[in-house]
């Protein structure tokens, strides 16, 4: 039998939200974790004190446009998310309603082949990663966990985020 490790103690942490996500759709709601909103230059939610870890939140009317007619403001999106250690795409819709071109109220005249070639293109092109939920709260779990279980792999980086923690609550003590 593998010999078990000694679980990872994580600091209490805090996820980001930047200011431009509108808070009547911020997955913040239903985040079981605390957060705060900050100004992040690539995607929609992180870690405080890791600037370099990000969530790109879409809705599937937002991927449609972002595959078709906004697709140069994406490339760019996409093309700074490449400097960043860790970088996801959740769209707040399941794949097979996004291939069938549901990608919102109604049907898109938006080719959804077109579309979904355009997804596999940026997958590969910008190593990207795409993940499907269903709706909102699944997909704010998704996010969640996805950011702290990160974290918990990455627990090299733990300083960084005690020193944030500590300077957003200076009444705490570090841990550890």
């Amino acid at each position: 039998m593998p010999k078990r490790s000694t679980p990872i103690l994580l600091p209490e942490v805090v996820l980001t939200v930047d200011t431009r996500e509108p808070e009547h759709t911020s997955w913040e709601r239903f985040f079981s974790l605390p957060s705060v909103r900050q100004k992040m230059d690539t995607a929609d939610y992180g870690i405080l004190g890791v600037p370099d870890v990000g969530i790109e939140r879409k809705t599937a009317t937002d991927l449609a446009q972002c595959l078709s007619w906004e697709r140069d403001r994406f490339c760019k999106e996409l093309e700074r998310s490449r400097a960043l250690r860790f970088f996801r795409v959740i769209v707040e819709c399941d794949a097979r309603s996004f291939l069938q071109g549901r990608y919102g109220e109604r049907r898109s005249r938006v080719n959804p082949d077109a579309i979904w070639e355009s997804l596999a293109s940026f997958t590969a092109r910008y190593n990207t990663r795409f993940l499907f939920a269903s709706d909102a709260p699944t997909a704010a779990r998704m996010c969640q966990s996805l950011l702290t279980k990160w974290l918990r792999e990455n627990w090299n980086i733990l300083e960084a985020v005690r020193k944030a923690n500590a300077d957003h609550n200076p009444s705490r003590t570090a841990v550890g």
